[in-house]
């Protein structure tokens, strides 16, 4: 009977060893598209947003707003972050507000309030809810600055992240566009050339002796001084 009873506490152990090793296993091929996943996040396809500045150039002292579109996206959105960059010396970041795009699917939004530094701003905005997402064309948001001093100044995108509403969701490859702002100079003021209502008048070698016969030797190097002629 004891080898018997051997031989079922080798089977037990066998089965044990086996069934730790297949857990084992299982988990590891579990976690390796978790760790895809969490560094190399799957492509949601293509999007391209636009700032589209102003047309014409801002006198200094004046509010204007930029639009920020999403003219295209191969999938619905659900949330988006951007850096604009902006010359500080000549513009002055206001304010920013959310465009209607990312809530049009009837998902709720959320957007903290934006993050500002000298010449750059960030804003996040993000939905959830039911719906798949936003679809493009569509306005993203409203950026509002002032015009502070003469001159010309970039508008560019930076750190640009738009989320698909996919579960999980993905990114997309972004095609960003920028624009610019010219800050009108203040406007030439003409020089005025001074018309002299009087001047003075200097003849030379008119002879002093109005007495002298023609014959006379004229005085060398004689000058007549007439003060303020046509007073």
């Amino acid at each position: 009977m004891q080898p018997i009873h051997s031989h079922i506490r080798l089977i037990a152990l066998a089965l044990a060893a086996g069934t730790i090793l297949f857990g084992l296993t299982a988990a590891a091929t579990l976690a390796r598209p978790l760790a895809r996943l969490n560094t190399a996040p799957l492509a949601a396809g293509s999007a391209s947003i636009r700032l589209a500045g102003p047309g014409a150039a801002v006198p200094p002292g004046q509010s204007f707003s930029v639009p920020l579109e999403a003219t295209a996206l191969d999938n619905p959105l659900s949330a988006f972050q951007v850096d604009v960059t902006f010359d500080p010396t000549i513009l002055t970041f206001n304010g920013i507000a959310t465009g209607p795009l990312l809530g049009s699917s009837g998902r709720a939004i959320v957007c903290p309030p934006a993050v500002s530094s000298p010449g750059r701003v960030r804003f996040v905005c993000t939905s959830a809810g039911e719906a798949t997402g936003a679809s493009s064309p569509g306005l993203l948001a409203t950026i509002h600055f002032s015009a502070h001093s003469p001159g010309s100044s970039s508008l560019a995108l930076e750190g640009v992240q738009l989320v698909d509403g996919g579960r999980p969701p993905a990114l997309f490859s972004v095609n960003s566009q920028n624009s610019e702002v010219t800050v009108a100079g203040p406007a030439a003021t003409p020089t005025a050339t001074a018309t002299p209502d009087s001047f003075d008048l200097f003849l030379p070698n008119v002879e002093m002796n109005s007495q002298s016969s023609r014959g006379s030797a004229p005085q060398n190097d004689e000058w007549l001084f007439l003060p303020a002629v046509g007073r």
